[in-house]
């Protein structure tokens, strides 16, 4: 069923002072980390797909913690 989810993120702030090459080492270790399943997302709320715009604003207002995902079926 998580197939079936989309994750809506903002970048951490961190990140996004970082030079380009350490971005995408960073995004790259994240990535083999995630396939490997050595991390998870926490998904604070999940929104069906007509309440995309709650969940925009919940990302736009920043005071979420986790991941907003949107259930696409």
């Amino acid at each position: 069923m998580q197939d079936n989810l989309v994750i809506l993120s903002s970048c951490h702030p961190f990140i996004s002072l970082l030079p380009q090459g350490h971005k995408t080492k960073i995004s790259d270790d994240l990535l083999a980390f995630c396939a490997q399943g050595r991390v998870r997302p926490v998904i604070e709320t999940t929104y069906p797909l007509d309440a995309v715009r709650d969940a925009l604003e919940r990302l736009e207002s920043g005071e979420q913690f986790g991941k907003l995902a949107l259930r696409i079926v």
